[in-house]
């Protein structure tokens, strides 16, 4: 049984909000919050630098994949096969090379996105994940993709859950990042 993921369309948001809820709920240990956007992908070191010449708004870094784009540019299906997961995965790939000052550095990443916390089942609080564990995942993913998931297998499916879900996969990998925080409103 699948669930469409319409209800978690991606939209622009107000990412100060956000950024104050989760940082919150976090240690003052460095992380590095990951925020989904519809053409974009933003990322925020937390806590934030205190400095003078920030005096307005949040530092941050956006590259230019995001959920809608990823979605409507690669998937023609929402259940995407094979060779459209491949084209995507070599767009995000190239993006994150060309962004490697987001390298991990020893930080953990953190997502409080919808998307994530229902293809991860998070529905309260935080709980974390290892980069194996995402890849897991996203394995379970892959065989939907080639029809052959099992009966068993609950999982969102929809273009924005597999945008967003091979998003957060790259940025493990090709910025280092061990595990990733998912957190639930």
């Amino acid at each position: 049984m699948s669930v469409g993921l319409n209800m978690f369309a991606v939209k622009d948001q107000d990412l100060s909000a956000g950024l104050n809820t989760v940082q919150h709920q976090l240690s003052q240990d460095e992380t590095m919050l990951v925020h989904l956007g519809r053409n974009s992908t933003t990322f925020v070191p937390l806590p934030q630098p205190q400095s003078k010449e920030i005096e307005f708004g949040i530092l941050s870094h956006d590259i230019h994949i995001g959920v809608e784009q990823i979605a409507n540019d690669f998937f023609r299906h929402d259940i995407p096969g094979e060779p459209e997961i491949d084209h995507a995965i070599n767009c995000i790939e190239d993006e994150l090379m060309r962004n490697l000052v987001l390298q991990s550095g020893g930080r953990t990443l953190i997502s409080n996105d919808k998307l994530h916390a229902a293809i991860f089942n998070v529905a309260e609080g935080a709980t974390e994940f290892s980069r194996e564990q995402v890849e897991t995942v996203f394995t379970r993913y892959a065989w939907l993709s080639m029809g052959r998931a099992s009966a068993t297998d609950k999982l969102q499916t929809g273009k924005q859950a597999y945008a967003a879900l091979l998003i957060l996969r790259e940025i493990l990998h090709h910025l280092d990042y061990q595990k990733v925080l998912i957190m639930a409103d």
